[in-house]
C-alpha cells in the first residue's frame, strides 16, 4: 500500500513583512531596523543579522513564496524548504517555471 502525505515545509526562521505590514519601509530601512530581502519583502534587522547563511537563504525562498504563491521550488530551494542541508548562501531562490528560471534578489 502506497501512503501519500503532504510534505512538511520548513517555516521561515524570521517573521517576514510586506508593504501591507509596513506602509513606509524606507524609514525603517534608513534607521537600520529592517533589512530588504526582496522587493517588497523585509525582515527585522536584529533577527536577520543573527541568522547563519543557510537560514538567510531559507528566508529568501520564503520571500519568493510570499510574492509568487504558485511558485514551484526546485534544486537547493526545494532542499531548503524540505529541511535538507544547503551549503553556503545561494544568491537566488530557484523555481520551476522554466528550465533556467530563478528569482533573483
Amino acid at each position: 500500500m502506497l501512503l501519500r502525505t503532504a510534505p512538511t515545509l520548513r517555516p521561515c526562521p524570521v517573521g517576514l513583512l510586506s508593504h501591507a505590514d509596513r506602509p513606509h519601509p524606507e524609514r525603517d530601512l534608513a534607521r537600520g531596523t529592517l533589512v530588504k530581502i526582496r522587493a517588497g519583502v523585509y525582515a527585522p534587522a536584529f533577527e536577520w543579522n543573527e541568522l547563519p547563511p543557510w537560514e538567510r537563504y531559507l528566508c529568501r525562498v520564503h520571500a519568493v513564496a510570499m510574492l509568487q504563491p504558485d511558485a514551484i521550488f526546485v534544486l537547493e530551494s526545494a532542499a531548503a524548504l524540505a529541511g535538507l542541508p544547503v551549503f553556503g548562501d545561494p544568491a537566488a531562490a530557484r523555481t520551476g517555471s522554466s528550465p533556467t528560471s530563478e528569482a533573483s534578489p
